[in-house]
């Protein structure tokens, strides 16, 4: 930190965090003037000075001797120069004036720190007459009406730096400081629209030295600035500081702290105590809300200072009575957001059973929140109390990450006519303005470290404030939800990333994801199995993971945290089935996703669940993490609220969505298939000849996913879900033949490619992606044979021999070219036996069927010829009437699979 330009310093601390000090914008300014120059200048304020009025070519030396006051030499004549200007030149102008008269103070105030304290030389005698002079003559200056803000603030600047000369004698100083005291209590109007960092290093310096009474007069004076009574006055004097000047008051008294202690006497002690009994003063329930504000930040920014200052000894005097003083700033603090909390309290709205619902109704208590959200976030190592989490959080959560403002814009002007909202202005597209504003804000900079303020307080308190905490931070989550999906589909504008509106809208979601798995990474930190990994941990797990799905659309970013936050929470559900059963509670109903979200008066028919894209990425959440603890699911709760969401998303445009929807139907079978989840109720259910549970969504399952195949259903989903269904159901069972049935009308419906044999690919050289539709199910089904169960395998023969049987002549003789392939390649020998027969037969009706009954052939012709084929069970030879047919040719080709 450098001392010497606090008023640079005070800038750049009160930036976001992660700022680093950069150098200021007059130390950047262009080059360094001619020398020619600069005596040019200086000829002309002599002449200013001696005439009395200033003009304008004065004010241009001036100001370019300013420019550079840095780096120009300022002699004790050219002093004096400034010190006239300051008492002895008018002008009309009072703008021009004020200027000129800010310009000598800062080259006076250069003066000063050359002079006096960026040196180790002793003064002169007549350096110290001039500083004597400056004083009386800035004292004089500041009498005159009117004043402008620029002046004011740089004459309070001077005068802070005049109080750190140490050859300057107690009276003096003590002058200097009640002048400043002074201009702070009458000025105050003018002072806050000025550039208040310079007036607050004014301060800053004015309090480096001096009796406790009168430091204590100037910080009382400096905490009162925004005690404002002029309603015309358009600054927000009811609420307080500005949020950045409030960080630059926070930093003032950090810099106090550490300066002033680290003289480590007797009278820095008292100074310290002092200033803590005013604050503490500024602090109570009589003072103006803007004064509490302004003190707050000032007695977190002090207690950051005297912590920063310790050494480590608490044995020494100093160091205890430091620690005292930091103990009681604290219990300000706690005093403060106390107080606080319980106004707010009185606004609070429950609207729903377990809802909770907060209202910043009163602009002053919502910068209060602010201010003291930002003041906790930058205080580490702070006393962890419940009033400062719930103050965090409340802020965060409903203040700064908060869109309801934008979703309640976007429904007052759907409800206004639309010529209505051309004439008066878009609600909405001023509540975007606010927005941008607010994204760009020092509040919205620093709502990582707010964040992470949060998660420190969280883990000390008791558990009555977690589950308050959670409660919150889990109903933010389900109103983001919410009132996201109802913004994007009434916009009908989808989750665009272009455009400043649509940028902010993203920083706020980001920052929201981010939030959410930063704060559940800190609630759920043990692992399930351990002493701390119980039922409530769980329960708490499985409204995480329903808060993550509700902020699923907000991720933007790669997170590690969140990968090991989701299996933490995935293993508890596995762990508990209680919990599994709760998350099960939050998937939302069928209902509710199928149709219109938004009000019942907008509603819009042309709505589509599928391309509602904030619903999409919360349900393929649920997805894809169900499956694993699926089994502590109970079967009723599987079958009336989790089955009819997952075949709704079978048939999702989106591929990833729809494969997560096959896998969840495929892991179900198979907990069945393993016993895991209800076998013996299937089992019993066969005894008595009822259709089980996995019988009856299997047949289902093929119908719904053969409805947009091909299209939408990929077609290694449907085979790895096809696959499932012939491995688990019970042997013989009739939803296996029904599968069946619909698989070859589905392959009989599609048109096969107009491929000539010659033009396909055999063996290791075919490729899935060149068969056509109908192919793929012809292959399918042949791929089956060696799969099913041998109860069906007659019904699956007799049916896929229709299907070829059917084909046009070209088709009918490329699928049975694969049906020797599937047959040679498979090392089933119990079905062989069977299988190879039934082939031989099928090989001999293609090569001897009549031309007539190729493409041209109609369906009752086809049907004809289906009605007197049969299959021998036993021999797996297709009969033709009473006579059994075979290709020479093809049986000896068939031999070597046997």
């Amino acid at each position: 930190m450098d001392l010497q330009n606090l008023e640079d310093w005070l800038v750049v601390a009160s930036g976001p965090s992660s700022s680093t000090v950069q150098p200021s914008a007059k130390q950047a300014r262009g080059h360094v003037p001619a020398a020619w120059q600069i005596t040019e200048g200086w000829g002309k304020i002599r002449a200013c000075v001696q005439q009395g009025l200033l003009d304008s070519s004065h004010a241009e030396a001036l100001s370019l001797i300013d420019l550079h006051h840095k780096s120009v030499h300022v002699a004790d004549p050219q002093v004096k120069l400034l010190l006239g200007l300051l008492t002895k030149v008018r002008c009309d102008s009072v703008e021009l004036l004020g200027l000129a008269r800010a310009s000598s103070a800062r080259i006076l105030g250069a003066w000063v720190r050359k002079t006096f304290l960026n040196t180790s030389a002793k003064p002169l005698k007549q350096a110290e007459e001039l500083l004597i002079t400056l004083l009386e003559s800035v004292r004089n200056s500041l009498h005159e009406l009117p004043l402008s803000d620029t002046y004011v603030n740089q004459a309070i600047l001077l005068l802070g730096l005049v109080c750190t000369v140490p050859q300057i004698s107690d009276d003096q100083r003590d002058a200097c400081q009640s002048v400043i005291t002074l201009e702070l209590l009458a000025r105050k109007h003018v002072i806050v629209q000025g550039e208040l960092s310079v007036v607050l290093a004014g301060v800053g310096y004015a309090m480096l030295m001096g009796h406790s009474s009168s430091i204590s007069s100037v910080l009382s004076a400096t905490l009162s600035l925004w005690n404002l009574n002029n309603e015309e006055l358009n600054l927000g004097d009811a609420e307080g500081p500005p949020l950045r000047v409030s960080l630059m008051i926070f930093h003032l008294l950090e810099y106090q702290g550490m300066a002033i202690f680290s003289k480590k006497n007797i009278s820095a002690l008292s100074v310290l105590a002092a200033i803590v009994t005013d604050i503490a003063q500024k602090t109570s329930d009589t003072s103006p809300p803007a004064t509490r504000c302004a003190a707050f930040m000032a007695a977190a920014g002090l207690r950051r200072g005297l912590t920063q200052s310790r050494t480590g000894s608490s044995n020494s005097p100093a160091e205890q009575e430091m620690q005292r003083l930091i103990l009681s700033l604290e219990m300000e603090l706690i005093r403060t957001c106390e107080n606080a909390l319980r106004h707010l309290e009185r606004l609070k709205m429950h609207s729903a059973p377990g809802k909770i619902y907060w209202s910043f109704s009163e602009a002053a208590l919502r910068h209060v929140h602010r201010c003291m959200a930002l003041a906790l976030a930058r205080s580490r190592g702070l006393l962890c109390h419940p009033s400062f989490l719930q103050c965090l959080a409340i802020t965060l959560l409903t203040d700064v990450l908060s869109l309801h403002d934008l979703y309640s814009a976007q429904i007052e002007d759907l409800r206004r006519p639309l010529q209505d909202v051309h004439q008066s202005g878009s609600a909405l597209g001023f509540a975007m303005e606010r927005l941008e504003s607010h994204v760009d804000s020092s509040l919205f900079h620093e709502v990582g470290a707010i964040a992470r303020a949060m998660c420190e307080q969280y883990k000390p308190v008791t558990e009555e404030y977690h589950n308050r905490i959670e409660l919150l931070v889990w109903q933010f989550t389900q109103d983001m939800f919410v009132g996201h999906r109802t913004f994007t589909v009434q916009s009908g504008t989808g989750l665009s990333r272009e455009g400043k509106e649509a940028i902010a809208v993203e920083k706020v979601l980001i920052s929201s994801f981010m939030t959410v798995v930063v704060f559940f990474s800190r609630a759920i930190d043990t692992k399930p199995g351990t002493k701390a990994g119980n039922l409530m941990t769980a329960e708490k797990a499985a409204r995480a993971l329903n808060s993550l799905a509700c902020v699923e659309f907000c991720r933007r970013v790669q997170m590690q945290e969140y990968g090991t936050l989701v299996e933490r929470c995935v293993s508890y559900l596995s762990a508990h089935p209680a919990a599994a059963r709760i998350f099960a509670g939050f998937l939302p109903p069928y209902n509710s996703i199928i149709h219109w979200p938004g009000c019942p008066e907008l509603y819009n028919m042309a709505y589509d669940w599928s391309r509602d894209a904030v619903l999409t990425t919360h349900l393929s959440f649920y997805l894809r993490v169900f499956p694993s603890f699926l089994s502590n699911i109970p079967e009723i709760t599987f079958s009336n609220d989790v089955a009819p969401v997952m075949f709704l998303y079978l048939q999702h445009p989106t591929v990833l969505v729809s494969n997560a929807a096959h896998a969840l139907f495929v892991h179900f079978l198979g907990l069945e298939s393993l016993g895991t989840s209800s076998d013996r109720t299937d089992a019993s259910k066969s005894e008595l000849g009822q259709v089980s549970l996995r019988e009856k969504l299997s047949v289902y399952y093929v119908e719904r996913a053969l409805e947009t195949f091909p299209g939408v259903t990929p077609f290694d989903a449907l085979v790895y879900g096809i696959a499932a269904i012939s491995k688990t159901l019970p042997p013989g069972s009739p939803a296996t033949l029904h599968c069946i049935n619909l698989l070859v009308h589905k392959a009989s419906t599609l048109k096969p490619m107009s491929t000539s044999v010659k033009d396909v690919k055999k063996g290791a050289e075919k490729d899935l992606d060149d068969l056509g539709d109908a192919e793929k199910l012809q292959l399918l089904l042949l791929h089956l044979i060696g799969r099913v169960d041998l109860q069906v395998l007659p019904e699956l023969l007799r049916q896929t021999a229709h299907l070829i049987l059917g084909l046009p002549p070209q088709a009918r003789t490329v699928a049975l070219e694969n049906a020797f392939e599937v047959v040679a390649g498979s090392s089933d020998y119990t079905r062989k036996p069977i299988v190879i027969p039934w082939l031989q037969s099928v090989a001999y009706l293609v090569t001897h069927q009549p031309p007539q009954s190729a493409p041209q052939t109609s369906l009752k012709k086809q049907s004809a010829s289906e009605e007197i084929i049969s299959l021998n069970p036993s021999m797996g030879i297709i009969t033709v009437g009473e006579q059994r047919q075979c290709s020479v040719r093809q049986q000896q080709s068939l031999q070597s699979c046997l």
